[in-house]
């Protein structure tokens, strides 16, 4: 698949990144990745990376072979990936040091997707990287999007991950701009 790439400007003092965060949030899977204007490290000519929707993913658990699949599948697709791996993998790379630690969410041990939309924004342009759609039709849907009030429940309370269980993270919507900046992660 080829991604159909363009660039627009962004007007100054618009709020294109905070709507941009939250019509992300309508989708299943994405990622979003601010570098709250710290400069100085690899990546720093963006303000923001936005990765959502999914045209192919990787799913392991703590299975060996995690990291040869991932390899695999990043040589196959050639594109944008964005994904994490967890602290169990190690028992692919070591296995004898294994552990048999609680876990509490029941995340993958490794989740990589290649995601439909890759917007970059950066202090005076989008760039926004779709595939099968028009960037300009994407554009135009966070330009006027407006998240609905229902949708919005605040949080008020702040867990630690090993308090969390899926049954915590479906029953509760929370609004991740209100959380993000505690390194939180959000599911729905």
């Amino acid at each position: 698949m080829t991604r159909i790439s363009e660039t627009f400007s962004l007007p100054r003092g618009h709020d294109f990144k905070q709507r941009a965060f939250d019509w992300a949030a309508n989708f299943e899977v994405a990622c979003y990745l601010d570098s709250n204007s710290y400069q100085g490290f690899i990546g720093s000519d963006y303000d923001c990376l936005l990765a959502v929707g999914v045209a192919s993913e990787l799913v392991k658990n703590t299975e060996p072979g995690a990291f040869d699949a991932l390899k695999s599948f990043v040589d196959e697709k050639q594109d944008w990936l964005f994904g994490y791996l967890t602290y169990d993998l190690k028992n692919d790379v070591e296995p004898r040091f294994t552990s048999n630690n609680f876990d509490g969410i029941g995340f993958p041990a490794l989740h990589f997707f290649q995601p439909k939309v890759v917007i970059e924004i950066s202090s005076n342009s989008i760039a926004i990287h779709c595939l099968n759609e028009s960037p300009e039709k994407i554009l135009e849907q966070i330009s006027t999007y407006r998240p609905h009030p229902s949708s919005l429940i605040p949080c008020h309370q702040s867990l630690h991950p090993s308090q969390v269980s899926p049954a915590t993270t479906t029953s509760t919507q929370c609004r991740p701009s209100d959380n993000t900046s505690f390194g939180e992660i959000f599911t729905r």
